[in-house]
């Protein structure tokens, strides 16, 4: 897994139709004008643990993002 440096981060606990408890936390990277956050999400039932990068906003992307760049690694397909 990818360690971040982070700044801030706030957490919710979001309940599904199908009853599972899905915790997720957003982790801010030190450089937020990159508008991306590292979104960790762990699905407490199955213990599966899933990281995602995703976009705060399209409008605003870096020079960063290619093949080598380990931030693109979780990105939302």
């Amino acid at each position: 897994m990818i360690i971040l440096k982070t700044v801030t981060y706030e957490s919710k606990l979001l309940e599904f139709q199908n009853g599972q408890a899905l915790f997720l936390k957003f982790y801010y990277q030190a450089h937020l004008k990159t508008g991306r956050f590292l979104a960790e999400t762990i699905y407490i039932s199955g213990l599966h643990i899933i990281s995602l990068l995703l976009r705060k906003s399209n409008s605003h992307r870096s020079k960063a993002g290619g093949p080598n760049d380990p931030t693109t690694l979780f990105e939302k397909p």
